[in-house]
């Protein structure tokens, strides 16, 4: 699963955070840049798509609602997943060796956090 750089900057900012945020949220905390309105929807519905982001819920929104967002795996946990991906892709590239499976995700998912849990990843 790729993130682009807009996309694993909003992600941090969910990480962080010790809440579910609306859209506005979003945009008012990251004040280094200047995203549009539709920018920060569609990346939220892209983040919702690869499954890194979930819709948690409503808050009140002025005379309407706006959807809250939380991330759907912690900051290790995506790590984790991006570490597996690698080692598929290199796994038994020499020329002659067959190519060996990814390895065990749920080991890698245990050791990333017990990682977390020491505050490796913040």
């Amino acid at each position: 699963m790729h993130l682009t750089k807009s996309e694993q900057q909003i992600m941090g900012i969910f990480w962080k955070a010790d809440h579910p945020m609306a859209q506005t949220e979003v945009v008012s905390t990251c004040v280094d840049r200047k995203w549009k309105e539709r920018s920060i929807f569609s990346m939220l519905n892209s983040l919702m798509e690869k499954g890194v982001l979930k819709e948690s819920g409503f808050v009140r929104s002025g005379k309407t609602y706006a959807r809250t967002f939380e991330p759907a795996m912690s900051h290790a946990e995506y790590l984790a997943v991006l570490l597996a991906a690698q080692r598929g892709r290199y796994a038994g590239t020499a020329e002659g060796t067959a190519r060996r499976p990814a390895g065990n995700l749920s080991l890698i998912l245990k050791n990333a956090h017990r990682l977390q849990a020491m505050g490796v990843f913040k």
